[in-house]
């Protein structure tokens, strides 16, 4: 009877010890995942929605980024936005054009920085979007810059790389 409480004693710590080594290694890259999740989530619309609610994802979608940050863009609207409000502007502009609106990130790839303070990030991002009743869909290289502040991981520079032609 000791010789099995010690096995299940044993096993238990070991079972604790791999549950705490999975949350540190895989940690940092699982929530800068669970931030992207919530961009996603935030970009997309599904049919008509309430100018408090658009305004409110909009708002959300700026509280993303740092409060020092750069999203490049280049093309038609090719420029720099530097402040939460006019990336909050910028989104509901958007979303007020579109009737549907769906964001996915796909081939995302993550590098931690020394120290976990930081991680940069490349994914392309297929954006699908019905305006006047006409579907378009795009899709973009993109690289994200991750910076961890007041505890959480948001955007200090995200920044489109090149749209890619051909089949979605």
């Amino acid at each position: 009877m000791k010789g099995r409480a010690s096995y299940l004693l044993f096993a238990a710590l070991a079972l604790a010890a791999g549950f705490w080594l999975f949350s540190r290694l895989g940690g940092e890259e699982r929530r800068i995942r669970s931030q992207l999740g919530a961009l996603e989530d935030l970009l997309d619309k599904d049919g008509s929605e309430s100018d408090l609610a658009a305004a409110n994802k909009a708002r959300n979608v700026g509280l993303l980024f740092t409060r020092e940050f750069a999203v490049v863009l280049e093309g038609q609207a090719a420029g720099t936005l530097s402040e939460r409000q006019r990336v909050s502007q910028v989104m509901l502009s958007y979303r007020r054009r579109a009737s549907r609106i769906d964001v996915t990130f796909r081939d995302v790839e993550i590098e931690l920085r020394q120290g976990s303070l930081g991680a940069d990030m490349s994914a392309v991002g297929v954006v699908s979007a019905t305006t006047d009743g006409s579907l378009s869909r795009r899709q973009f290289a993109l690289a994200f810059r991750w910076e961890k502040e007041d505890g959480e991981w948001r955007i200090r520079r995200a920044e489109l790389i090149e749209e890619i032609e051909g089949f979605l």
